[in-house]
């Protein structure tokens, strides 16, 4: 059972016409000049525990492409929740990065299935591979700060604006 509070409509063919359309009245978000979504306390929440980490969404393949390279830096408690209409193969890389990321790829039930900690844009062209449904980045350190480890089930919460 998901702990994700997230609108059925994300998942099968409604996620695909979403992400296709970046119809982001689902979500009642505006999207930023980066193309993600954007939100000053983040379009969804993540809860670990006593932690919690507010993620913009990357829905559509531009917003995904460009994640969160267009930043200097990362708030702590902040991040980004790249949103898949299904599980896949989940590949994510470091390019234009200026900082460290941890990613953290989670199954369809929101439990961690990998983490890579500490990821350094000195590691470009460098890919991170894993089976997944969605996957979040959150600034290096974080993972192991809030106990964010494989096999761990985490909350991820949406945000309406």
């Amino acid at each position: 059972m998901s702990s994700r509070l997230r609108p059925v409509a994300l998942r099968g063919t409604a996620a695909l016409a979403f992400a296709l359309a970046g119809a982001s009245l689902l979500l009642s978000v505006a999207v930023g000049p980066s193309g993600a979504t954007s939100a000053s306390r983040g379009d969804a929440v993540l809860i670990v525990g006593s932690h919690r980490y507010y993620l913009q969404l990357a829905v559509t393949p531009v917003q995904q492409d460009l994640g969160l390279g267009d930043r200097a830096k990362l708030p702590l408690d902040h991040g980004m929740l790249f949103v898949f209409p299904s599980s896949g193969t989940r590949c994510f890389w470091m390019k234009g990065m200026r900082f460290a990321l941890d990613m953290i790829w989670l199954s369809p039930s929101d439990e961690v299935v990998s983490v890579q900690v500490d990821v350094s844009p000195k590691y470009y062209p460098s890919t991170y591979c894993f089976q997944a449904q969605d996957v979040i980045e959150l600034d290096a350190g974080q993972a192991r700060f809030a106990g964010i480890v494989v096999g761990r089930v985490v909350k991820l919460e949406m945000r309406a604006n």
